[in-house]
């Protein structure tokens, strides 16, 4: 984690405090939880590294190979002896 320095209205930090103790959690932590929401707006649900993980484990159909069964033996032939 790195430490920062941020300067706050008077009133927002009064009301991240309060609202810090009914949550029984810290200004930090509130403050870091700000932080990702607005991330996870600016990049959907994910990061862009996690949005590549998504898209590998479960590739949209236009992005997939249709191949035949003997098609598919070929191209991994091809690609063993290719090494």
């Amino acid at each position: 984690m790195t430490r920062t320095q941020i300067y706050l209205p008077t009133e927002t930090h009064r009301q991240l405090l309060q609202l810090a103790r009914r949550k029984k959690t810290t200004l930090s932590h509130l403050i870091r939880l700000g932080a990702q929401q607005i991330l996870a707006d600016e990049h959907g649900a994910h990061n862009p590294q996690q949005k590549a993980l998504a898209f590998l484990a479960r590739p949209p159909q236009r992005a997939l190979l249709k191949v035949s069964g003997r098609t598919a033996i070929d191209l991994i032939r091809e690609e063993r002896d290719d090494d």
